[in-house]
């Protein structure tokens, strides 16, 4: 068995699903019964515990490149300070990839957060928890959030 030093591209390699194309809803989408988001892109891969797993994936939109993750804000969103993270490696990965936008799309709640990526390097906290490759963290007030239950607080505008 050799020991892999970079990512895999776009393939699974473990499981019934080797050697083909990686395609689906994201991690553990069997947890999240609210809209499954097919996902499309390239696949971005970072190392866990558990060997080289996808992170997420990078799209175009209106002609700009943005990386798209999926996450349940229990698990995933930092307490102190509050903040969404990612690995140095996927940081650097992603901008070598001309990726201008990093999207968050809470599945536990809904919202959708975006920043640029050039503020993970102008604002960004680093951050080493244990168990964990030396991340980048941006709080939450450095995001733009889109929350679809803003509008049930306020009322629906045009109702």
């Amino acid at each position: 068995m050799s020991t892999r030093t970079e990512a895999p591209r776009c393939h699974a390699f473990q499981g019934p699903a080797a050697g083909r194309q990686v395609q689906g809803f994201g991690p553990r989408s069997s947890f999240y019964p609210q809209r499954r988001e097919r996902t499309s892109g390239e696949l971005v891969f970072a190392r866990t515990a558990k060997g080289w797993l996808p992170v997420g994936h990078i799209v175009e939109r209106d002609g700009v490149r943005l990386f798209r993750k999926q996450v349940d804000s229990r698990r995933h969103r930092l307490h102190s300070p509050p903040a969404y993270a990612l690995e140095e490696g996927t940081l650097a990965e992603l901008a070598a990839a001309r990726v201008q936008v990093i999207e968050v799309r809470e599945m536990d709640t809904g919202r959708v957060l975006r920043a640029p990526l050039r503020a993970f390097a102008e604002q960004g906290l680093p951050v080493r928890r244990g168990g964990f490759e030396a991340q980048v963290a941006l709080p939450l007030a450095r995001w733009q959030v889109d929350d679809p239950r803003q509008g049930v607080l306020f009322g629906e505008v045009g109702a």
